[in-house]
């Protein structure tokens, strides 16, 4: 990934490498950024083409999952209860702008501080990204409660800070703890 750049000394745009392990977790930050902000996107869209407030079958986590929770099929539930479907559409237009409004902030501290190699700037992202887990413990406690299988069919914004961030995070914060 190549991106230009103005360097402070001498006024020439030059392109960063992206090379070092640094990088690397720089660019998995970023990619959590802009994942929250598709998906804060996605939600926009595709709530307002979904007239059931039922977009591709899912209430919560994928749609085989909210059968077995739920009882029936979510288009079903929401045929029958239309205010289900009213508070969905509700609910997901706020968080599509949670997600929005985070992943800009993740996109700026990455970009601004971060790939600067602030130490605030980790911190924050760190705290920020995986204080997020605690709430989905919350959000699945249900389904694993019934032992309902979410694997394979886990949408990515909930991989991303399991899988991702965590060696983001000590890739960071091993040249963080060299340089200074």
């Amino acid at each position: 990934m190549k991106v230009l750049m103005r360097d402070r000394k001498s006024h020439e745009i030059k392109l960063p490498e992206w090379d070092s392990h640094f990088d690397l977790a720089v660019g998995l930050f970023l990619g959590y950024g802009a994942l929250n902000v598709l998906v804060g996107l996605f939600s926009l869209v595709s709530f307002r083409l979904a007239p059931d407030g039922v977009p591709l079958g899912i209430l919560m986590i994928n749609e085989r999952a909210d059968t077995e929770l739920f009882g029936d099929h979510p288009s079903r539930l929401v045929k029958r209860n239309p205010a289900l479907g009213l508070l969905r559409k509700m609910d997901f237009a706020w968080m599509g702008g949670l997600w929005m409004s985070f992943g800009l902030l993740q996109l700026a501290l990455t970009w601004f501080g971060l790939r600067r190699r602030q130490r605030w700037a980790f911190w924050t992202l760190v705290v920020a990204d995986f204080s997020i887990l605690p709430y989905w413990v919350q959000v699945f406690g249900p389904y694993r409660r019934r032992r309902i299988r979410l694997l394979p069919i886990v949408p990515p914004l909930f991989l991303y800070p399991v899988l991702l961030l965590p060696p983001a995070a000590v890739l960071a914060w091993r040249e963080l703890r060299h340089k200074g």
